[in-house]
């Protein structure tokens, strides 16, 4: 009992829990200004109107992830140790590089995107109205530049920054929603200019903690080819993972209207404040994980394990308190409720996934794993949704959201298993 409780007590205090905390804190507070910000967005417009909101976030979401090309976990891999061990030049230069990259493709996304606006609402979104795609267009380039930020002010360990970063976001869009409220024109396209508008100014204003600096320097292209061959496989996953977790809006848009695709994000998008929780925990272990020797890996992830372990408790009292949270939206979400507590549920095996999938990638250098993981799982998920939202509606991507995760737990912990008894 007493080495138990030493045990606990180690984990509680350890560097990576207040390494964690710190970014959970941001996180956390990100999160709960996200739900407030759909509580009320959503009042105002209802399930059908804000199914088309939500299906516009979701969209945007997928985007990114094909413009951010896995260039987050490569800061991770290529930065974190150079600027630990004290070559900040050899890491302001990959910055640069990288921020270059990303400009670049933020710029080309947006033009193609604003190029086939209208076929693009038609298809997507069964709606005539280009300003979906050009809000979608316009938040994601403000995504992509303030995630850089984001990412950079991690890899740098500088978590304090990082938090104010993350909260950034969606403390302006509490703001303009304000405005938009007390000027009394909350409608779709006023929701849509606040949740486009709110990453740009973010991104300037962070400029006053962080510069960014643009260009190559000779030997970029050997340099862009050697991240490349990690990254790309981040890529794969990242695209993958967000098109498995995102499409769900898009298809109940498509397969069951605009009215169950509201009920299911109002859900939704109170759950998602789970993953960018569980993502502070993954991003303290990311550039650990990357430089860690040997002898201290398993001690290091079985403290991350008893860290996972112990946000699977919360959730499963989440769920216990998840019919009072959706009371907030009104009586016209009531339906809602049972769908947040089924979410959360299937959270669980994400969050106990979390330190396996983090050592593959980052200590063992194996994000293959995880990217072929993620493509076995895409044509289920969208086999899985196509069948059984017509049968049983809104909980036909919960249950593929299931699948996924406790698939990729499985996997993980297998792989991770295998990696850690081959090094001994």
């Amino acid at each position: 009992m007493f080495e138990l409780l030493t045990q606990v007590r180690e984990l509680v205090f350890s560097r990576v829990t207040k390494d964690a905390s710190i970014v959970f804190v941001g996180n956390a507070v990100s999160s709960a200004l996200a739900i407030v910000f759909t509580i009320v967005a959503a009042r105002f417009l209802g399930p059908e109107n804000w199914g088309i909101v939500a299906a516009v976030a979701s969209f945007t979401t997928i985007i990114f992830a094909v413009g951010e090309l896995g260039l987050g976990a490569a800061l991770f891999r290529f930065v974190s140790a150079k600027w630990s061990s004290g070559k900040l030049g050899e890491a302001r230069t990959v910055l640069s590089a990288l921020f270059t990259v990303r400009v670049v493709i933020g710029i080309f996304l947006v033009l193609a995107l604003l190029l086939f606006a209208r076929p693009l609402s038609l298809l997507i979104f069964k709606q005539e109205e280009m300003f979906l795609i050009i809000f979608a267009a316009l938040s994601l380039f403000g995504f992509l530049l303030m995630d850089f930020q984001v990412v950079t002010s991690e890899v740098k360990q500088n978590w304090r920054q990082a938090a104010l970063f993350i909260t950034l976001t969606n403390i302006l869009r509490m703001v303009f929603l304000a405005v938009v409220f007390l000027a009394g024109i909350i409608n779709i396209m006023s929701v849509l200019f606040v949740f486009a508008a709110a990453p740009i100014f973010s991104w300037f204003i962070s400029l006053f903690w962080q510069r960014v600096s643009i260009g190559f320097v000779p030997g970029w292209k050997k340099m862009i080819r050697e991240i490349a061959a990690f990254s790309s496989w981040m890529s794969v996953n990242r695209v993958v993972s967000s098109v498995n977790s995102r499409v769900d809006v898009l298809l109940l848009l498509q397969l069951a209207g605009t009215y169950q695709a509201g009920i299911y994000s109002a859900a939704s998008s109170v759950a998602l404040g789970v993953p960018l929780i569980i993502g502070s925990f993954a991003t303290v272990l990311a550039p650990s994980y990357a430089s860690l020797g040997e002898k201290a890996l398993v001690s290091y992830f079985k403290r991350a394990m008893g860290i996972s372990v112990i946000i699977s408790i919360g959730l499963i009292l989440g769920i216990l308190i998840a019919p009072f949270i959706i009371t907030l939206f009104g009586p016209q979400y009531a339906s809602s409720g049972v769908v947040l507590q089924a979410l959360l549920a299937v959270y669980i095996p994400f969050a106990l996934a979390t330190p396996a999938v983090n050592l593959l990638i980052y200590a063992f250098q194996k994000p293959y794993i995880i990217a072929a993981t993620s493509l076995v799982t895409l044509p289920l998920v969208l086999l899985v949704n196509f069948y059984l939202i017509p049968k049983i509606g809104v909980f036909a991507p919960v249950f593929a959201l299931g699948m996924v995760n406790l698939l990729t737990m499985i996997v993980s912990f297998t792989a991770a298993w295998h990696a850690l008894r081959a090094q001994k």
